[in-house]
Formats: C-alpha cells, structure tokens, sequence
C-alpha cells in the first residue's frame, strides 16, 4: 500500500529504513515527545522491523518526499482494532494543528505522563471519528 499526496507519501518501512529509524531513536526531541528511553542498536531496530511487518494490530509508514524519495519521518498506527473499528497513533506536538484541521478534536490531557532528562510532558489524547474527518474534507 502506498499513500501519495501532492508533497509526502507514505509506503511501508522496510529493513533499508532501519538506520535512519536508529538514528530518530537518538534524537533527544523525539525521544522527549515520544517518551523513550531505551537505547537501541541497529540489530534492535531491524528485529523490531521484522516483528512490526508481522503484526495485524498495527501498520508502520516510511514518510517520503516525491521529488527526491527522501526518508524523512515515520507514521505508525498502532492498536488497531477491526470489531470497533478503531486504532490509535502517536504524533510530535507541531502536528497538533494540522489533525485539528482534519477532523481530530482533543478529547483529554494526560498531565506529566512522560517523563525524560527530568522534565514532564503532557500526553494529549485526540480523536477522530468518520464523520468528523468527512465534514473537514469538505
């Protein structure tokens, strides 16, 4: 499956993308706003490649530019739930806006849930249900 819009698509990690998922594990934002704090090898992060590629609760996503095929982010859904059709995914807090414009509304503040180099963060839960997100695209 891929995914294409005018700027990005999405299309399934693979083991190729493991050094540059290596190399996200180590980003202290990411790590921040994600929570992380494990530290990873690369053998880790192919493993958890091949673990992923095999679990239907859950689909992982390269993020790439069209122009150049550029690697430039990751999108998982994860908890995916076929019988309440539901399933849940994590994104960095500059994203907020642009699910806002696409139907998520903000339905909860987890307050201080994460915790990393001694600092709390705020974990915001946010949803979107079918009919908001088809109100948005309109």
């Amino acid at each position: 499956m891929k995914l294409i819009n005018e700027r990005i698509y999405l299309r399934p990690v693979e083991l190729a993308d493991a050094p540059l998922f290596l190399k996200h594990t180590e980003d202290e934002e990411i790590r921040h706003m994600t929570g992380t704090k494990a530290r990873f090898s690369i053998e880790q992060i192919e493993r958890h490649i091949e673990q992923t590629q095999q679990d239907d609760t859950r689909y992982d996503f390269a993020i790439c530019l069209n122009v150049t095929d550029q690697l430039v982010g990751e999108l998982s859904v994860l908890d995916i739930d076929p019988d309440n059709q539901s399933a849940g995914f994590r994104i960095n807090e500059r994203g907020l806006r642009a699910y806002e414009k696409k139907g998520f509304k903000r339905e909860g503040v987890l307050r201080e849930a994460l915790y990393l180099n001694g600092t709390f963060s705020d974990e915001i839960i946010m949803a979107v249900i079918r009919r908001d997100y088809l109100k948005a695209r309109s």
